[in-house]
């Protein structure tokens, strides 16, 4: 059997099949939302310059907005001169569509302490006061390492011999196992992990850990929303504030021209009427965290 059958994605984190056929039916669904219902977009179009389209420099959030597109804007939907649609990507230094850990160093030191807080929170935490050599105990932290407990009694057993006991950072991370378990729930029976995986109460101790180590600095700390957000945050404002002004600022400049000109799309657009990006998890949960929207 060749490598093409065998392997379900040729890169690390690649869309799979069903990740295409679901951004696909999303776009179906805004059609059917925003053309159908509500006439806010016209059924067909001449060309994508009153859209603006971005995508992360990973490979699945640009196929995500092109079957989005696809799913919105089908070959049915659009003329025959219909020239290729721009998709915006930015340069990994200054990508701001998810939290950027890799070019800020202050977001990396305060991602990596949150990250090990959460660590420590699930670990036995016994220690010793150099001072007074009083035991210190916290039963919060007592409670927590139960729950790990109860996980490692399900899966340790499949855990790799270098790192046998799951934990916030072993590896793999309990992070990672819980994206793992979320991907074979989406893709069937074929994909499925053996049972213990899928244990309500063990989901749901995965679900919690998970969730406090990736986005729990973004509702404690004013300087984790800034650097890991903001910069989105203000890229969207920015651009609201520019649909309001009239100004370009909404994107056009960036998506339209005949020929590299700027300031107006190929088919007379003065404005961005409809704004899609391909991003990541980490970027709606930040953004939902740091607005106070995401319910834990």
């Amino acid at each position: 059997m060749s490598d093409s059958v065998v392997h379900l994605c040729s890169q690390l984190g690649e869309l799979t099949d069903k990740g295409r056929e679901t951004t696909l039916a999303l776009g179906e669904r805004l059609r059917h939302l925003y053309v159908d219902q509500l006439g806010f977009m016209p059924k067909i179009i001449s060309d994508a310059d009153m859209i603006y389209l971005r995508a992360t420099p990973m490979a699945r959030a640009l196929d995500s907005v092109q079957q989005s597109f696809v799913g919105m804007y089908p070959l049915s939907a659009r003329t025959a001169s219909f020239p290729p649609p721009t998709i915006i990507t930015r340069a990994p230094a200054d990508e701001t569509l998810f939290p950027n850990e890799s070019n800020c160093r202050r977001f990396s030191q305060l991602s990596r302490a949150f990250a090990q807080r959460t660590a420590d929170r699930c670990k036995c935490s016994i220690r010793f006061s150099r001072r007074h050599r009083q035991v210190h105990s916290d039963l919060k932290k007592g409670n927590e390492t139960k729950e790990m407990d109860y996980l490692n009694s399900l899966i340790s057993k499949w855990m790799p011999a270098d790192s046998p006991r799951v934990a916030v950072d072993s590896h793999p991370r309990v992070s990672g196992i819980m994206d793992t378990v979320n991907s074979t729930l989406a893709h069937g029976p074929r994909t499925r992990l053996p049972s213990a995986f899928y244990d309500p109460k063990g989901r749901e101790i995965i679900d919690k850990i998970g969730t406090e180590e990736w986005f729990s600095g973004y509702k404690e700390s004013e300087e984790y929303r800034k650097l890991g957000i903001g910069a989105l945050v203000g890229d969207i404002v920015g651009r609201m504030v520019g649909s309001a002004e009239g100004s370009g600022s909404d994107g056009l400049l960036e998506v339209a021209g005949v020929d590299g000109d700027l300031g107006s799309g190929r088919g007379g657009e003065s404005g961005i009427k409809f704004a899609m990006s391909g991003c990541h998890d980490t970027t709606l949960a930040a953004t939902l965290s740091s607005l106070g929207a995401f319910d834990q």
